[in-house]
Protein backbone atom coordinates (compact mmCIF):
# COMPACT_ATOMS: atom_id res chain seq x y z
CA UNK A 1 0.00 0.00 0.00
CA UNK A 2 1.13 3.37 -0.67
CA UNK A 3 -0.29 6.67 0.48
CA UNK A 4 -0.06 10.20 0.49
CA UNK A 5 0.05 13.13 3.01
CA UNK A 6 -0.58 16.53 1.33
CA UNK A 7 0.45 19.73 3.78
CA UNK A 8 0.86 23.40 3.20
CA UNK A 9 1.45 25.84 5.16
CA UNK A 10 4.19 26.93 7.92
CA UNK A 11 6.00 24.96 10.90
CA UNK A 12 3.32 24.82 12.76
CA UNK A 13 1.04 23.56 10.90
CA UNK A 14 3.15 20.94 9.64
CA UNK A 15 3.89 19.52 13.46
CA UNK A 16 0.19 19.75 14.16
CA UNK A 17 -0.14 17.21 11.76
CA UNK A 18 2.09 15.16 13.18
CA UNK A 19 -0.55 13.34 15.57
CA UNK A 20 -2.26 12.34 12.03
CA UNK A 21 0.83 11.17 10.00
CA UNK A 22 1.86 8.77 13.10
CA UNK A 23 -1.72 7.33 13.52
CA UNK A 24 -1.47 6.76 9.78
CA UNK A 25 1.80 5.05 10.19
CA UNK A 26 1.24 2.86 12.87
CA UNK A 27 -2.46 1.49 11.27
CA UNK A 28 -0.57 0.85 8.34
CA UNK A 29 3.32 0.27 9.35
CA UNK A 30 4.18 -1.80 6.06
CA UNK A 31 2.98 1.12 3.80
CA UNK A 32 5.19 3.58 1.70
CA UNK A 33 4.21 7.20 3.28
CA UNK A 34 5.48 9.79 1.50
CA UNK A 35 4.67 13.53 2.25
CA UNK A 36 4.48 16.45 -0.34
CA UNK A 37 5.24 19.38 2.29
CA UNK A 38 7.88 21.58 2.73
CA UNK A 39 10.97 19.39 2.39
CA UNK A 40 12.92 21.20 5.51
CA UNK A 41 10.03 20.33 7.89
CA UNK A 42 9.75 16.37 6.45
CA UNK A 43 13.18 15.88 7.02
CA UNK A 44 12.27 15.92 10.77
CA UNK A 45 10.13 12.62 9.94
CA UNK A 46 11.66 11.29 7.31
CA UNK A 47 13.50 7.64 7.82
CA UNK A 48 12.81 3.24 7.99
CA UNK A 49 9.52 3.16 10.07
CA UNK A 50 8.62 6.61 9.36
CA UNK A 51 7.93 8.68 6.56
CA UNK A 52 9.01 7.24 3.78
CA UNK A 53 10.00 10.30 1.41
CA UNK A 54 8.99 13.63 1.16
CA UNK A 55 8.52 15.92 -2.34
CA UNK A 56 8.45 19.56 -2.22
CA UNK A 57 5.29 21.30 -2.40
CA UNK A 58 6.79 24.26 -3.66
CA UNK A 59 7.93 22.03 -6.66
CA UNK A 60 7.12 23.52 -10.15
CA UNK A 61 4.18 22.28 -11.41
CA UNK A 62 1.76 21.90 -8.99
CA UNK A 63 0.31 25.10 -9.00
CA UNK A 64 -1.94 24.07 -12.04
CA UNK A 65 -3.83 21.77 -9.64
CA UNK A 66 -5.13 24.78 -7.81
CA UNK A 67 -7.00 26.26 -11.23
CA UNK A 68 -9.99 25.40 -12.40
CA UNK A 69 -9.34 23.24 -15.72
CA UNK A 70 -5.45 24.17 -14.60
CA UNK A 71 -2.51 22.99 -16.76
CA UNK A 72 -1.88 19.52 -15.61
CA UNK A 73 2.09 18.58 -15.35
CA UNK A 74 2.65 14.97 -16.29
CA UNK A 75 5.12 14.25 -13.69
CA UNK A 76 2.51 15.34 -10.55
CA UNK A 77 -0.23 13.36 -12.72
CA UNK A 78 2.08 10.31 -12.65
CA UNK A 79 2.93 11.03 -9.02
CA UNK A 80 -0.25 11.25 -7.84
CA UNK A 81 -1.56 7.89 -9.74
CA UNK A 82 0.94 5.53 -7.55
CA UNK A 83 -1.18 5.79 -4.83
CA UNK A 84 -3.69 3.87 -2.82
CA UNK A 85 -4.67 6.68 -0.69
CA UNK A 86 -3.97 10.71 -0.57
CA UNK A 87 -5.05 12.41 2.44
CA UNK A 88 -4.80 16.61 1.49
CA UNK A 89 -5.27 19.17 4.40
CA UNK A 90 -4.82 21.58 1.69
CA UNK A 91 -7.45 24.50 1.87
CA UNK A 92 -10.06 23.85 -1.00
CA UNK A 93 -13.49 24.62 -0.28
CA UNK A 94 -14.16 24.33 -3.86
CA UNK A 95 -13.01 21.18 -4.50
CA UNK A 96 -10.73 22.00 -7.75
CA UNK A 97 -7.75 20.56 -6.26
CA UNK A 98 -9.35 17.10 -5.73
CA UNK A 99 -11.34 17.42 -8.87
CA UNK A 100 -7.79 17.89 -10.77
CA UNK A 101 -6.22 15.40 -8.90
CA UNK A 102 -9.10 13.07 -9.95
CA UNK A 103 -8.56 14.42 -13.79
CA UNK A 104 -5.07 13.98 -13.62
CA UNK A 105 -5.04 10.51 -12.89
CA UNK A 106 -5.09 10.64 -8.95
CA UNK A 107 -5.91 6.41 -8.04
CA UNK A 108 -7.18 5.30 -4.25
CA UNK A 109 -9.37 7.18 -2.13
CA UNK A 110 -9.40 10.90 -1.83
CA UNK A 111 -9.90 12.49 1.68
CA UNK A 112 -9.40 15.79 1.83
CA UNK A 113 -9.46 17.33 5.42
CA UNK A 114 -10.30 21.22 5.62
CA UNK A 115 -7.70 22.77 8.03
CA UNK A 116 -8.95 25.65 8.49
CA UNK A 117 -10.76 27.01 11.74
CA UNK A 118 -10.91 24.24 14.42
CA UNK A 119 -13.62 24.69 16.81
CA UNK A 120 -11.13 21.73 18.76
CA UNK A 121 -7.67 21.62 19.16
CA UNK A 122 -5.55 22.29 15.89
CA UNK A 123 -4.15 18.47 16.41
CA UNK A 124 -7.90 16.50 16.83
CA UNK A 125 -9.15 18.35 14.16
CA UNK A 126 -6.71 17.26 11.21
CA UNK A 127 -6.69 13.82 12.80
CA UNK A 128 -10.72 13.10 13.50
CA UNK A 129 -11.60 12.34 9.92
CA UNK A 130 -8.97 9.70 9.93
CA UNK A 131 -11.29 8.08 12.56
CA UNK A 132 -13.18 6.44 9.36
CA UNK A 133 -10.35 5.09 7.69
CA UNK A 134 -10.15 3.60 11.69
CA UNK A 135 -6.67 5.78 12.05
CA UNK A 136 -6.50 8.10 15.20
CA UNK A 137 -4.12 10.28 16.72
CA UNK A 138 -0.45 8.64 17.10
CA UNK A 139 2.69 9.31 18.91
CA UNK A 140 4.44 11.56 16.65
CA UNK A 141 7.79 11.24 19.04
CA UNK A 142 8.27 8.01 16.97
CA UNK A 143 8.48 9.33 14.10
CA UNK A 144 11.26 10.94 14.77
CA UNK A 145 13.69 11.46 11.37
CA UNK A 146 17.11 10.26 10.68
CA UNK A 147 18.64 13.83 10.59
CA UNK A 148 17.16 15.19 14.09
CA UNK A 149 18.45 11.39 15.47
CA UNK A 150 21.90 11.74 14.38
CA UNK A 151 21.72 15.69 15.16
CA UNK A 152 20.36 14.38 18.61
CA UNK A 153 23.25 11.66 19.17
CA UNK A 154 25.89 14.46 18.56
CA UNK A 155 25.03 16.20 21.64
CA UNK A 156 27.96 16.85 23.70
CA UNK A 157 27.66 14.08 26.87
CA UNK A 158 26.41 15.95 29.96
CA UNK A 159 25.18 19.11 27.66
CA UNK A 160 21.69 20.72 28.98
CA UNK A 161 19.38 19.67 25.68
CA UNK A 162 17.88 22.82 24.05
CA UNK A 163 13.53 23.03 24.30
CA UNK A 164 12.02 25.22 22.07
CA UNK A 165 8.59 27.21 22.98
CA UNK A 166 7.22 28.58 19.71
CA UNK A 167 4.36 30.90 21.76
CA UNK A 168 2.14 31.58 18.59
CA UNK A 169 2.38 33.57 15.39
CA UNK A 170 -0.30 34.62 13.01
CA UNK A 171 -3.53 36.01 14.44
CA UNK A 172 -3.82 37.11 18.01
CA UNK A 173 -5.86 34.07 18.67
CA UNK A 174 -3.30 32.00 18.13
CA UNK A 175 -0.61 33.72 20.34
CA UNK A 176 0.09 32.90 23.80
CA UNK A 177 -0.49 36.12 26.25
CA UNK A 178 2.94 37.37 27.43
Amino acid sequence: MKILVIRGGALGDFLLTLPAVAGIRQKWPQARLELVANPRFGELVTGPGRVNGIRAIDRPGLAGFFAKGGVLEPDWCDYFSEFDLTVSYLFDPDGIFEANWRRGGGQGDYLAIDPTGPATAAWKHLTGPLSALGVGPGMSHLLRGEKLAAAESSRVPGSVPRIVIHPGSGGARKCWPL
